[in-house]
């Protein structure tokens, strides 16, 4: 059984939230899993994030191969063995934010549900989200974490 942590956070820069429908790729995603043999870590920026505010829908895509990992060889079997990125070389997830988030003035904390796909293997999760305003950025993070076999 392994155990994986996923921090996401992305930033846009926008005066404000009342725009239809956002695109972002400021993004990074890292993530972390604790196994007998060792600890495993790695990151990646290459993140794309659509949000329609109005209707609340977000959709995000990763490209797996793009993560980095200190040691080469973990990222090998990471791409070759476990997650196999030439067969599957995007992770997506697409939810619903369940809060009005069209006028947040610092920061509040939202409900998110929805499909996440990892390796072809579909799930339905739900997490939180904070999303804060400072200066003309905006921020969305999010912690997702669970257990594989």
């Amino acid at each position: 059984m392994i155990k994986y942590l996923i921090v996401a956070g992305f930033l846009f820069s926008l005066n404000n939230l009342h725009a239809q429908i956002l695109t972002f790729d400021h993004g990074k995603i890292e993530f972390y899993t604790k196994t007998i043999v060792s600890d495993i870590e790695a990151i990646t920026e290459k993140v794309f994030v659509k949000l329609d505010v109005q209707n609340r829908n977000i959709e995000t895509t990763i490209d797996i191969k793009s993560f980095e990992f200190e040691d080469d060889l973990m990222q090998e079997h990471f791409n070759e063995k476990y997650l196999e990125s030439d067969r599957f070389p995007k992770a997506t997830f697409q939810g619903k934010i369940l809060q009005d988030i069209s006028n947040i003035i610092e920061e509040i904390e939202a409900g998110v549900s929805g499909s996440l796909t990892i390796h072809g293997v579909t799930k339905e999760i739900e997490v939180k989200v904070q999303i804060s305003k400072k200066e003309d950025f905006t921020y969305i993070k999010s912690l997702l974490s669970g257990k594989t076999n």
